[in-house]
């Protein structure tokens, strides 16, 4: 199920205020929608999403297959990298980028099975 988060600036206000910026200034956000919007969830340097269903999860992967084929945005902070598949165990074409996107594109969007963070 997804689930709701707080925004990128809400996040960076709260560290902000609690005086730990640096701990939330790299990180890859990913939208169920265009324009940042829906649901998200964000990935940390080493941090992965698989659009799977799996009883095993870790410290650094999250599997869940609601948003397999979900995707249409994404921001990426501070020096991070986001590397993404269109299948899962990095199968199918590929697209790295340090860049954000509003729109990932008529191409992939809603085509995103796997992604990676690397800050």
């Amino acid at each position: 199920m997804k689930m709701k988060s707080l925004p990128a600036t809400g996040l960076a206000l709260l560290a902000l205020l609690l005086g730990t910026s640096a701990a939330w200034a790299d990180e890859c956000i990913l939208y169920e929608h265009r324009d940042y919007g829906g649901a998200s969830i964000t990935l940390y340097s080493g941090h992965r999403l698989v659009a799977i269903d799996n009883d095993f999860q870790t410290t650094t992967t999250t599997y869940d297959a609601a948003w397999n084929d979900d995707i249409s945005s994404f921001r990426t902070t501070g020096v991070c990298e986001l590397t993404v598949w269109e299948h899962v165990n990095e199968d199918g074409a590929s697209w790295r980028t340090s860049d954000s996107y509003v729109y990932v594109g008529d191409d992939w969007n809603d085509q995103i099975s796997e992604a990676f963070c690397s800050c």
